[in-house]
């Protein structure tokens, strides 16, 4: 074969070119190829915040199904490599963890929802630490302060009610600014108070003023309700202790944030009383003669009063009322630097004219870090407010006398509507004495404008509270840390009134009546703590804390009355000019110490699985003699978190459990600084005493007695208190339940124990003698219903049944009865209230209401007079006689069967205390919006309607006094009522089933719709967050109760409780706000 050798050249060559060209091409591709993978991996940046816009810092964010992650920093920012395919997953402890993919951006910026179950169970304050709520083996309840916060109050106190299982809220009334009753549990002493502990910032303090701490101020509350819980504040803990812990600095960039609100105050219920017809007929029937002369003159008969127009002073005096809160900070810091500055205005008129409250407030905190183990910081709190106005329960009478016609609600309500001499209503709203009303050459204080004397009347409260507190932290290993803590309660007040002479108070004998009182307190603290928390493998963890504390008290108290004021038009500073002879002055100083040494233990077992703790704290008190300074307050607990053992891994139902108990013993030193010494006196209630050597009454031979007899052997009230508890989650804990009971005996109550005859007077010594109980169960329940990317919806349900008894009195006393301070002359020394062994702490006592005597019951004689058949029993306790008593009159039960109705037929006729609390929040999300209704009730507690007493004919009915509308019905020989007795009734100055009634109640509390502007859209108009909001507050009540609102208990919440009479009304408060950030 021969071959052309430039041929085959020709052909290897261009074999050679496709060859090389089909390379340059394959490389050309992977180069491509390359590039584009190169391409995909990009640097994505962000920045994670929450729903307010604040950066978080600490933010897991990790590319999903890979090993690349990062964390967030300083104002939440990240920056993390990820290709256009990659999902981004972002998470967070207490957050909803979010996934993002990547797709075509650059930036990816995410806002985390808060997971509002576990955000509220993660960490708790225990008292002298922290610790996770899952690693708890005592009762703690931590209240969600993000939904408290919604409440339009001026407390935190008055949102509190309904929010914690356990836990009763009582508000005497409605009146602006004052302080409520908080009760853990139900009421353990019979004489002394049964308020919690609070710790504040770290700093324990009895009987704070609440309305110095600003709602938005507040970080967190947690509630400590069992001894294990309580017994690391010993001797002040039986009542339970609230922690409260208030905003930091935080790390990141600073942040300016604003949140206000502005609003209106309403009435919610206003009582209907008698029109001038049915008024004027009713006074035909106290009177004729008078009513005859008064209203029908001229010509005038009954029927010319029939559709005409009444005077009503409800009108007058309710109105609607501003509400406004305005709070700014600033926060942020470094990692060794976070501060945090915040002020508050606050002003909020009453619903009754010249009335309201107002507040100034500022807060600073500041913590730092110096080097790797000290850190050091402060937090300072000052509050000056002003509560102004009348308060309607207390008789304004200058502490003169027993009349319910000083209390205000009665003064509205009583006063006549309709004057006889003429229809003009003017007549009566603009006149400043009834002067028709009143007889010839007479002038009472009781026919005075009511309006007028309001507006005229100057009663102010100022105060001033500094709280403060400063830390030193030292870290000597990863396991050891001390703390000492210093800190200082300082708190001064001054309470000015003036009644000038358009006042009711001012326009009598005494004419212009006034003066100022002032009072200071200051409280100091410093508390010792030792801290080692170790892990020992994955196994065991031990946590040991020693404390040493340090705390004193000193109150003072001094003021100055005086009558007959000249030139009132120079205000308060008119009182100095006065003679002695018209004045009055009071002094009081005391103080008390607190020595206190005590160490907890905790362990856990098996990574969690079993927990023990262990608490002893000693106190050293001088408010007790020498030999009984000190008490000793031990308490244990465990709990088996019994989801983490093998045999229950396997099921899917149960995410979560954990039994739990405790026992333990905590103190109430709740008493009078000095309660083992007797003390001295010159004052009686008349005023003071003199020996009259020689007829002369002088200085100089002022008489001195004991008023009190000391005991030396008095101690601690003690309570001791077995815990069992149940905690449950359901489905990944979409449902959390968690259920306690407990049963609590307070022993060494201080009461009264009644002398001998023969020691003569004191009658009494205080002495440790008394016992009561109380037993319960509690219920919570947290449930995520709906959860997705646009919507969710959370509940939160808690109910609490508590029940209380008296297990021993004084001296094998059976019962103790009690009459009810203030209530008027005509119940003056009428006992309505009883403590009696087996039966709860205190309870209503009297007369069951059987109905009114009718005609039937009565032998009609020639003359026409009526007397009682003989097998009719009176009650002569009552006043009613065989011939005195007339049909329409009230009639009781003859209890004993003995044919005899005396104080012998007085029974248990109504209980103040519920039969079980609670309340139910929801929250609502829908993209940008949010909606929060959170609702309350109480059932099962009785209320005495005293005001039903006074204005439903159930006392005598005075000439020109106005009644409910009600008493309309009253029994007349026409209309023979078996439920109102008659007009000039006989028998009713006692206490009886006629006026106690259901005061159970559903309420609508609060209410809260806001919009959150999208954070894209706020940062392009340079904002971190905005949101806009509408609150309402007690929006709707469902009772059965007849008065102005069933909460209310104007006599307090102890031996009188569920007394109600001339109450402040509640007011419905409807606001419209606006949170923004920079």
């Amino acid at each position: 074969m021969i071959i052309d050798i430039n041929i085959a050249v020709k052909k290897t060559l261009g074999e050679f070119k496709s060859r090389k060209t089909f390379f340059y091409f394959l490389a050309f591709l992977l180069i491509v190829s390359f590039q584009q993978s190169v391409a995909q991996v990009k640097r994505i940046t962000g920045i994670v915040v929450d729903n307010t816009g604040e950066g978080i810092v600490g933010v897991n964010v990790k590319v999903k199904n890979t090993k690349t992650a990062t964390t967030t920093t300083v104002g939440g920012k990240y920056s993390i490599n990820a290709d256009s395919k990659s999902i981004l997953q972002f998470s967070f402890v207490g957050f909803l963890s979010q996934e993002v993919t990547v797709g075509g951006k650059l930036s990816v910026n995410v806002t985390l929802e808060e997971d509002a179950v576990s955000l509220n169970e993660v960490i708790i304050q225990t008292g002298y630490g922290t610790t996770k709520k899952m690693d708890m083996a005592g009762s703690v309840s931590t209240v969600s302060v993000k939904d408290l916060q919604k409440a339009p109050v001026t407390s935190f106190e008055e949102a509190l009610a309904g929010r914690v299982a356990g836990v009763q809220v009582i508000a005497g009334d409605g009146q602006p600014g004052e302080a409520l009753d908080i009760v853990i549990r139900g009421n353990n002493s019979i004489n002394n108070s049964n308020s919690p502990l609070y710790v504040i910032d770290g700093f324990p303090i009895e009987d704070p003023n609440n309305n110095a701490i600003n709602p938005a101020e507040i970080e967190t509350i947690d509630v400590l309700k069992d001894a294990s819980a309580t017994s690391i504040y010993g001797s002040r803990g039986a009542n339970g202790v609230i922690v409260i812990t208030t905003k930091r600095g935080k790390v990141g960039d600073a942040v300016l944030s604003y949140n206000g609100y502005y609003g209106v105050n309403k009435i919610i219920r206003t009582v209907d009383l008698l029109n001038p017809y049915e008024f004027v007929k009713l006074q035909t029937e106290v009177d004729p003669t008078r009513a005859a002369s008064s209203y029908f003159k001229d010509g005038k008969t009954l029927e010319s009063y029939r559709g005409t127009e009444g005077a009503d002073f409800q009108t007058k005096v309710f109105e609607p009322a501003p509400f406004q809160n305005h709070y700014i900070s600033l926060t942020g810091g470094s990692k060794d630097t976070r501060y945090s500055v915040s002020t508050s205005v606050t002003n909020q008129n009453g619903v009754i004219i010249n009335s309201g409250f107002k507040r100034y407030q500022g807060r600073a905190t500041l913590d730092q870090s110096v080097g790797k183990k000290l850190k050091i910081g402060t937090n300072i709190n000052y509050a000056g407010s002003q509560t102004f106005g009348q308060k309607p329960r207390d008789q304004n009478n200058n502490g003169t006398g027993n009349n319910v016609e000083f209390n205000l609600m009665y003064q509205i309500w009583a006063y006549r509507p309709i004057s006889g001499a003429s229809f003009d209503l003017n007549d009566i709203y603009n006149d400043f004495y009834d002067e028709d009303a009143l007889d010839p050459g007479s002038l009472t204080r009781t026919l005075v404008n009511p309006t007028t004397s309001f507006t005229n009347e100057y009663r102010a409260s100022f105060d001033n509270t500094f709280t403060g507190n400063i830390y030193a932290e030292y870290q000597f290993t990863n396991a050891l840390k001390f703390r000492v803590t210093g800190g200082a309660n300082i708190a001064n007040g001054r309470n000015e009134n003036l009644y000038n002479s358009l006042t009711r108070q001012g326009s009598g004998d005494n004419g212009v009546t006034g003066g100022v009182s002032f009072s200071d307190r200051k409280d100091y603290s410093i508390d010792n703590v030792l801290t080692y928390d170790k892990q020992f493998s994955k196994n065991h963890r031990l946590t040991l804390t020693g404390v040493y504390s340090y705390q004193s008290n000193k109150a003072q108290n001094y003021g100055f009355n005086t009558t007959h004021i000249q030139n009132d038009y120079l205000g308060i500073a008119a009182i100095g000019a006065v003679l002695n002879s018209y004045s009055s002055t009071n002094s009081s100083n005391s103080t008390y110490r607190l020595q206190s040494f005590a160490t907890r233990a905790s362990y856990q077992m098996f990574g969690g699985r079993y927990i023990f703790g262990a608490t002893i704290r000693a106190d050293g008190s001088s408010k007790f003699a020498p030999n009984n300074r000190y008490g000793f307050f031990p308490a244990g607990s465990a709990a088996w978190r019994f989801t983490e053992e093998a045999f229950m891994k396997k099921q899917k139902v149960v995410s979560s459990g954990k039994l739990r108990a405790s026992y333990g013993v905590v103190g109430n030193n709740r008493v009078n600084d000095f309660a083992y010494v007797s003390t001295i006196t010159q004052s009686s209630s008349v005023g003071p005493q003199y020996y009259t050597f020689g007829g002369l009454v002088s200085d100089a031979n002022l008489a001195y007695f004991i008023n009190v007899l000391g005991n030396e052997k008095v101690k601690w009230e003690s309570t001791k208190q077995l815990d069992l508890g149940l905690e449950l989650g359901f489905l990944k804990d979409k449902f959390l339940l968690e259920i306690d009971y407990y049963k609590k005996n307070t022993y060494d109550l201080l009461l009264n124990s009644a002398l001998s005859p023969s020691v003569g007077s004191p009658a009494n010594i205080i002495d440790n003698i008394g016992e009561t109980s109380n037993q319960g169960i509690e219920f919570t329940l947290n449930i995520t219903n709906i959860r997705n990317k646009n919507f969710t919806w959370t509940t939160n349900f808690n109910t609490s049944f508590n029940k209380n008894r008296i297990e021993a009195l004084s001296n094998g006393s059976d019962f103790l009865v009690r009459a009810v301070s203030g209530s008027g002359n005509a119940m003056n020394g009428v006992n309505g209230y009883i403590s009696q062994i087996g039966k709860s702490i205190t309870a209503m006592y009297g007369y069951i209401y059987d109905g009114n005597y009718q005609i039937e019951d009565f032998n009609i004689q020639p003359s026409g007079a009526y007397v009682l058949k003989p097998n009719i029993p009176v009650n002569t306790n009552g006043g009613q006689t065989i011939t005195t008593v007339q049909p329409g009159d009230p009639k009781y039960r003859d209890t004993n069967g003995d044919g005899l109705i005396d104080e012998n037929d007085q029974t248990v006729i109504g209980n103040p205390f519920p039969i079980h609390i609670g309340g139910m929040n929801n929250n609502f999300t829908y993209k940008q919006f949010d909606l929060n209704i959170f609702m309350q009730w109480s059932y099962g507690n009785e209320t005495y309607n005293a005001n039903r007493l006074y204005l439903e004919g159930g006392t005598s009915v005075g000439f020109n006094t106005n009644q409910f509308a009600t008493y309309a019905n009253r029994w007349t020989p026409e209309n023979r009522s078996n439920t109102i007795y008659r007009a000039n009734a006989v028998g009713t100055r006692v206490y009886s089933t006629r006026f106690i009634e259901d005061a159970s109640f559903i309420r609508l509390k609060t209410v809260q719709l806001g919009y959150t502007l999208p954070i894209n859209f706020a940062r392009k108009i340079k904002l971190r967050s905005a949101r806009i909001y509408s609150s309402a507050q007690n929006l709707l009540t469902l009772t059965n109760y007849s008065s102005t609102d069933p909460e209310n208990s104007t006599k307090g919440n102890g031996l009188t409780a569920g007394y109600d009479f001339s109450a402040y009304p509640r007011a419905l408060t409807i606001t419209f706000g606006l949170n923004v950030s920079l």
